[in-house]
């Protein structure tokens, strides 16, 4: 491995778990505001675990895509590499926040009557990991950066 791509992993990580621990705090604060579960010990712990697995994903997608496009020179402006990574970003965030609340609703027993959650789960995923999906994941892409 050459001392240059060395130098990206370890930027790549870096910027990965800053990303992924600020959407962890930014995240226990909006669940605990929400207060899904009633629990508000549970309802940051669900918030913080889903905010830090969305941030390190969405960071490390865009920034493997980054590298990706920085390496074959598809891309040579800023502009266009801050909306090319705003659009990875959004895509990701999506895909990936809707898919870690789902999965975390189930582990963690977020909605707490059976007859509810075969009612509001996937809406409730949905109507929450969607919107803040694309929220994260636009300001990950727009504010990443390659050298």
């Amino acid at each position: 491995m050459s001392k240059d791509m060395s130098r990206n992993w370890q930027s790549l990580t870096t910027s990965s778990l800053m990303y992924g621990l600020t959407s962890a705090l930014l995240f226990a604060g909006i669940f605990s505001l929400l207060n899904i579960s009633g629990h508000i010990g549970r309802d940051m712990v669900f918030g913080g675990l889903s905010g830090g697995l969305s941030g390190l994903l969405i960071s490390l997608t865009v920034g493997m895509v980054d590298q990706e496009l920085a390496r074959k020179e598809i891309i040579t402006r800023v502009v266009t590499w801050t909306v090319s990574n705003s659009i990875v970003g959004f895509l990701a965030g999506i895909l990936i926040t809707t898919s870690i609340f789902f999965i975390m609703s189930h582990l963690t027993g977020t909605v707490s009557t059976i007859q509810l959650r075969s009612i509001f789960d996937l809406p409730l995923c949905c109507s929450v990991g969607i919107p803040l999906g694309t929220i994260i994941g636009l300001l990950i892409g727009a504010s990443w950066h390659s050298k």
